[in-house]
């Protein structure tokens, strides 16, 4: 079960940090297979892979994001509230927040990542979350 001990990547050991990146895979190819949408790194996680090819040692989570199919907002709401729904039948959402922002379990329960809304509208703009609903 998860149980958030407050260490950053740096305080863990290699075989934890390991575990963490092999069940982020298992629920990015979850996720895109169960909703078809895409998956991406965002915020520390995307500096993390991109500079150091690895976690940052003093970051403790990890951040992602989905794209949505739509692009007008109204749209993607409807859809993020079946993505929570489908999260949670699965036992896998921990909380969902207003916008869209929302903390969920790996598949094996033993860690959880920050997911974030992301859209692109009909003029070529990229958002995430701002979901003020």
């Amino acid at each position: 079960m998860f149980d958030f001990d407050g260490k950053s990547f740096g305080e863990r050991s290699k075989v934890q940090c390991k575990h963490h990146i092999d069940e982020l895979k298992r629920f990015v190819i979850w996720f895109e297979k169960e909703l078809n949408l895409p998956i991406y790194l965002i915020y520390g996680t995307l500096i993390g892979a991109y500079r150091e090819h690895n976690l940052l040692k003093h970051d403790y989570d990890i951040d992602i994001a989905y794209l949505s199919k739509e692009n007008d907002i109204n749209k993607v709401v409807e859809e993020k509230k079946v993505i929570l729904d489908k999260l949670k039948e699965c036992g896998l959402l921990i909380k969902g927040f207003g916008y869209g922002h929302f903390h969920v379990f790996s598949l094996d329960h033993s860690i959880a990542f920050d997911m974030w809304s992301s859209w692109i509208d009909s003029k070529d703009n990229h958002y995430a979350v701002c979901l003020g609903y």
